[in-house]
């Protein structure tokens, strides 16, 4: 059997359902274990559209958020 490559629409469209499904997990264990509201929400879909922002913009390094993320907080998700 032949195996198609992947083309760059594939690896896009992976990409895409992968972050989908990301924040609907983040989104559910938000309200659904955690009690945020609506406005909690929003607020959190707000500041991941300002980092993803500034990242794409260059204003913010995902290396230095994880080491801040380790040294502040002791959470280390690699």
């Amino acid at each position: 059997m032949k195996k198609n490559n992947p083309t760059w629409y594939d690896v896009n469209e992976a990409k895409r359902k992968g972050v989908d499904m990301g924040l609907t997990f983040c989104v559910t264990v938000l309200t659904d274990k955690m009690g945020f509201t609506q406005d909690d929400v929003v607020k959190f879909m707000e500041g991941i559209a300002s980092l993803s922002e500034g990242v794409s913009q260059g204003r913010v390094n995902v290396a230095d958020l994880k080491n801040v993320q380790l040294k502040e907080y002791l959470m280390d998700f690699r």
